[in-house]
């Protein structure tokens, strides 16, 4: 993960986005960030250390078995809604049904490996897990197991169950209520069943109440929203245009020509038009202009023979946005503008510049206009291709201008870590 996270530091788009440094170095106390943490357990780590092996012709399976499995037993242990493996398209996604359920087989399976895995005797920090790390695994696996078989083949409160959500039992979740119940009986720490009862009956109030202005009194959820986008315009109409700000990189365009996109960015890129492809979905209500953007690609065998969409193959459930070449091609030139602006030559201009969204989107449509042909105009809703080029290219600016920040903040919080490490070792 190492390796992958050094030959993709400086680039726009990564296969691996979830790594950086703090993740790969966390201190003691993001250690136990479970955020962090599901970024290295992560299936689209595996499919991207599995594209990785092949430019360094390297086999990773140990790596990407362990992360698989690991995964896998997250997403077990996490489901809360009876239709979660629908929605995902993820057999492991869904509710426990019953004593014979692949995935309870699997967490047994999984509680006698880590016996086996604990009865190898290897010493501490050569290939094993902490004794308390592997008490509480083991501990937690093996009561699920046996809560699913008590709730599976006892009735509660007169009921059988159909059913078992795994995720309803975590930790956080339940904490949190307790929390709630402690600080509302005066923070006692031993609540009664009456104090319980009193917080429940206040905290159903609560959550029917309105949210309250001092100025104008009740305030319903719509006008906020309406106050919030009167406050947005306000903030936009005050900024400064994207045509003043776009003359320092008026020969930007010249220069993109020399920008190369290599086989891993252009598999991070299919998978980034797919999701293009998918949020502008739900915008775009006329099916053939959906279609200029998107093709819903369900069977094996439609699956395209370039190899750069294996990346997204991998991680394809039968689900995922299959993006058009136009597309591709959309998010392609717009990534070549956003390199060329973030490099040497126009590094400093760009980072003091203002309405930086505004002036990357303006360069990216000139960009794709002048090696792409935009002339199509919908029969249906007369959209022009040009209306769909800037939907695209607004989300991807977002997804370039989000991972650029998270470079330079990594490179900052690496470089402390560093000084840091060279101060304490001389």
């Amino acid at each position: 993960m190492k390796q992958l996270y050094d030959s993709e530091r400086t680039a726009v788009v990564k296969l691996a986005p979830g790594l950086t440094f703090t993740v790969l170095n966390p201190n003691n106390l993001q250690r136990q960030s479970v955020s962090l943490a599901l970024r290295v357990f992560d299936e689209k780590l595996v499919a991207a250390l599995n594209e990785y092996s092949k430019t360094v012709k390297c086999n990773f399976s140990g790596t990407q078995n362990f992360i698989s499995t690991i995964s896998q037993l997250w997403r077990i242990c996490n489901v809360k809604h009876p239709l979660s493996g629908l929605r995902l398209n993820d057999p492991y996604s869904a509710p426990i049904m019953g004593l014979m359920d692949h995935k309870l087989q699997w967490l047994r399976s999984f509680h006698d490996w880590l016996t086996a895995w604990e009865s190898q005797k290897i010493e501490q920090r050569q290939g094993v897990l902490s004794r308390e790390t592997m008490f509480a695994l083991k501990h937690t696996v093996g009561t699920m197991c046996q809560l699913c078989e008590y709730l599976l083949t006892t009735p509660v409160c007169g009921q059988q169950m159909n059913y078992v959500l795994l995720g309803k039992f975590q930790t956080d979740a339940l904490e949190f209520r307790f929390g709630q119940y402690r600080r509302m009986s005066g923070t006692n720490y031993n609540v009664s069943v009456t104090q319980i009862m009193e917080s429940e009956k206040k905290l159903k109030i609560m959550s029917l109440m309105k949210v309250v202005s001092c100025d104008t009194g009740i305030l319903t959820l719509k006008d906020f929203i309406a106050g919030c986008q009167t406050e947005l315009e306000s903030m936009e109409s005050n900024a400064p245009t994207a045509d003043t700000c776009l003359t320092p990189f008026l020969s930007l365009l010249n220069d993109c020509d020399a920008i190369v996109i290599s086989d891993a960015e252009m598999s991070a890129i299919v998978f980034i038009a797919g999701y293009v492809g998918f949020k502008l979905k739900s915008k775009i209500p006329c099916i053939d202009c959906q279609l200029e953007l998107l093709t819903q690609r369900t069977l094996e065998c439609d699956y395209p023979t370039d190899v750069t969409f294996d990346y997204l193959s991998n991680i394809d459930r039968g689900r995922l946005t299959w993006p058009t070449d136009l597309t591709v091609d959309l998010v392609v030139q717009t990534i070549i503008v956003f390199k060329c602006i973030t490099g040497s030559k126009y590094g400093k201009l760009f980072v003091t510049a203002g309405s930086q969204r505004s002036v990357v989107a303006q360069l990216a449509l000139e960009r794709c206009q002048q090696v792409s042909d935009l002339t199509f105009q919908c029969s249906t809703c007369n959209s022009t291709m040009t209306d769909l080029a800037q939907l695209c290219i607004k989300i991807v600016c977002n997804i370039s201008l989000n991972n650029y920040t998270k470079r330079l903040s990594d490179h900052k919080t690496q470089s402390k870590t560093l000084k840091k490490l060279s101060t304490l070792t001389k």
